[in-house]
């Protein structure tokens, strides 16, 4: 038996990103207790054959940010103010009026076989807008879009780097006690998108990702 150490790289698509400047809105912390801020999502218009996809966005960005505990996404059938218009201002004081903090506004629509989603992230008190931006990707890469953009509205509301955009390595285990079969595998953080990387080796231990997170290291015991 041999101990091999190897490297398999996680093939991750790159998409483009537009460092934002933070803007610390009060997310109150004390005590060891986090006040989280309540922020609205508001859904996301969409253009021609984009309905279900935008709506995926738009909770996929509410479940990301409510579960990191500084925000507390508030439930869309209490909006007052129904967006129709992305590039209009929007009613701050409807949106104070349900308590919110923050407000997100965005769209995807179809651009030469491309998604392109575009979202604005606006202060409520102050009606100033703290953050938007347009990304595109392949239609398969919705949910990543999402993730994109909950790291952006993180970063610019709390001032650190979102982590909504990144992987998950493990080993998955399989059939029954006497013979598990384990496989190295990847997902989003989120629990979507699992997949089997293609290893072999008869025990997998300890995947790792690499500083530059393109890689993954583990050790694997072999015969040979």
């Amino acid at each position: 038996m041999k101990l091999n150490r190897r490297n398999v790289l996680a093939t991750v698509a790159a998409l483009p990103f537009l460092a934002l400047p933070a803007f610390a809105l009060d997310v109150d912390v004390s005590g060891g207790k986090i006040n989280p801020l309540p922020i609205a999502i508001s859904p996301f218009l969409a253009g021609a054959g984009s309905e279900d996809v935008s709506a995926t966005i738009a909770g996929v960005i509410a479940n990301n940010l409510g579960r990191s505990g500084y925000f507390v996404p508030l439930p869309p059938e209490s909006f007052i103010e129904r967006i129709a218009d992305f590039e209009a201002q929007p009613n701050m004081e409807s949106w104070r009026q349900v308590q919110a903090k923050a407000l997100v506004t965005g769209q995807a629509y179809m651009d030469g076989g491309k998604l392109r989603v575009a979202f604005k992230l606006f202060d409520v008190n102050s009606g100033q807008m703290l953050a938007s931006q347009s990304l595109a990707a392949s239609p398969k890469a919705a949910r990543r879009l999402a993730h994109r953009i909950s790291d952006q509205i993180y970063k610019a509301l709390t001032g650190f780097e979102g982590y909504f955009d990144t992987r998950v390595v493990f080993i998955n285990e399989s059939g029954n006690k006497s013979a598990r079969v384990k496989k190295l595998a990847i997902m989003d953080q989120d629990g979507f998108n699992p997949r089997t990387l293609p290893v072999q080796g008869d025990l997998l231990l300890t995947p790792r990702f690499s500083p530059t997170s393109n890689e993954v290291t583990f050790l694997s015991f072999g015969t040979g």
